[in-house]
């Protein structure tokens, strides 16, 4: 539209810019007095059960859940025990629920996807994940399921065995260790080669490299980052180039199995001679990283706090080794060097073998996976209880509300592997470590055995000893820094000392 020439054009301006201002500003101080209000004098839902609606701010959400989210959902639910609670991420619904009616929806329900409850509230497998997919379809697990079958593992565990020995033997006879370190890059080393094969686990420099890659992308991928994508922080920079390294590593080893026709018996193979999945490029790196990440997420970090347990446990302890050294009579008896004959033990014997250890396991898992799990609604509205969870609803569902609740576990902050996890419980979806209802995870077998191998690999050859950051033993289990989407880590440093046991 023409504006008359008797209208003076920066007067205009100069009139409607501060009103707008101004009405900007009363807007925000509103918003901002209705935040404080509702954090001191919280909204509250009647039903079965209550529903406690948490401060939020508009086209923001709940502070709380960016800045500090484990301790934003564990206070508040600490606060309203009985309740759900309802918070906003931007302009998002979330639920996050509690009970064992709400347990049950949460993963029994086939309307409720994982892999969109995670799309928005977890940013680190939001980067990950394939973007083309019919909503609400959880296909991924096919390709981990189609890479557990005994014909697919049992020629990986002489690879597995030798590549840890290898790392195992630049420790030398004696020395401290960080585990959350030292044991994470035996479990990268393992995965990488398992899923992208020769090409990157043979190259310590590469594997080095997206080693550091994940860290900095687990470290810029935090709830905050949902809110202002575009803030360029040193932490998101940083993320943007790990991107960057991931995608140069990764594309430069399928470019190179394409160009030389070379069949390798791993994860990135069947992907490139995938028919019915149709899969391009693009996708099939998102399906080799997702694959890493979780490994390096979970069964790292679960591995070192699965030895701190039997450090401060030394009957539990006693007890593995004493399996181990009967394991190892029966199947390192031959001819054969110590490492040869344990690469011919068949896979079935591993799995059946160490039963003490997959107890200890399991226990440190449910001591250690206690953050958030998330799904969205993306069918028809779902009643739980009197209350309706709608469709385009994310729900969260609290790890700890199962692993450690008194009800279940007795005395839940003790360190007891007798107790039962899966079979035999009383509880139903009691035990959450290797998924549950619709969506098992997949890959348990893998880290089973992972975590075997290597820690036979490790206490066959050394005794440690867990000591503080002064050097001292260490005197407990220390505490832990919680976090909503990873295992946490301790609140202060844990080192193995070791020393030489035997000869292998």
């Amino acid at each position: 539209m023409k504006i008359p020439a008797t209208v003076d054009v920066m007067h205009l301006f100069q009139i409607i810019i501060p009103g707008c201002s101004l009405l900007a500003l009363l807007v925000f101080l509103a918003d901002g007095i209705q935040f404080i209000l509702r954090q001191r004098w919280p909204v509250y839902q009647a039903g079965r059960p209550p529903i406690v609606c948490l401060a939020r701010l508009k086209y923001i959400g709940s502070l709380g859940f960016f800045m500090a989210p484990y301790h934003f959902l564990h206070e508040a639910h600490a606060s309203f025990a009985d309740f759900w609670l309802q918070f906003s991420v931007r302009n998002y619904r979330v639920l996050a629920v509690f009970g064992e009616e709400a347990r049950d929806a949460f993963f029994t329900n086939k309307n409720l996807s994982l892999h969109d409850g995670y799309g928005l509230l977890n940013p680190a497998i939001r980067n990950l994940s394939p973007e083309e997919r019919k909503k609400g379809a959880d296909t991924d697990a096919w390709f981990v399921r189609k890479f557990v079958r005994t014909d697919f593992l049992e020629p990986y565990l002489a690879n597995m065995l030798s590549d840890s020995s290898k790392d195992l033997d630049h420790w030398g006879s004696q020395g401290v260790m960080d585990p959350f370190v030292s044991l994470h890059k035996l479990v990268f080393q393992a995965v990488t080669r398992f899923v992208v094969g020769n090409e990157l686990a043979n190259d310590p420099r590469k594997i080095e490299a997206v080693v550091n890659a994940f860290h900095h992308l687990k470290k810029g991928s935090t709830p905050a980052s949902l809110l202002f994508p575009w803030f360029p922080t040193p932490a998101r920079v940083r993320r943007i180039f790990s991107g960057f390294t991931l995608y140069r590593i990764i594309s430069k080893a399928i470019k190179s199995r394409r160009q030389t026709g070379e069949f390798h018996q791993d994860i990135l193979q069947t992907l490139l001679d995938e028919t019915e999945e149709q899969l391009d490029d693009t996708r099939i790196m998102k399906l080799l990283l997702l694959s890493i990440f979780s490994a390096g997420t979970n069964t790292a970090p679960i591995l070192a706090w699965l030895h701190i347990y039997m450090d401060q446990n030394a009957a539990w302890k006693a007890q593995v080794i004493s399996e181990m050294d009967s394991f190892l009579a029966e199947n390192t008896g031959s001819s054969s060097s110590f490492l040869e004959a344990l690469m011919v033990v068949p896979l079935a014997v591993w799995e059946h073998a160490l039963p003490t250890l997959e107890k200890c396991l399991e226990e440190t898992i449910r001591l250690r996976l206690i953050g958030a799990l998330f799904r969205r609604n993306v069918g028809e509205d779902i009643m739980v209880g009197s209350h309706t969870i709608h469709r385009d609803d994310f729900v969260i569902y609290m790890s700890e509300n199962a692993h450690l609740n008194e009800s279940i576990y007795p005395n839940p902050q003790c360190f007891d592997p007798s107790r039962p996890h899966q079979d035999g419980h009383a509880a139903r979806l009691g035990f959450l470590g290797w998924g549950a209802g619709h969506h098992p995870c997949p890959g348990p077998r893998l880290a089973k055995i992972m975590t075997k191998i290597i820690s036979v690999l490790i206490l066959s050859r050394f005794t440690l000893e867990a000591i503080d950051g002064k050097g001292q033993r260490l005197a407990k289990v220390p505490k832990t820094i919680n976090q909503l989407f990873h295992i946490g880590l301790p609140a202060e440093p844990v080192y193995f000392r070791y020393t030489a046991r035997r000869c292998s």
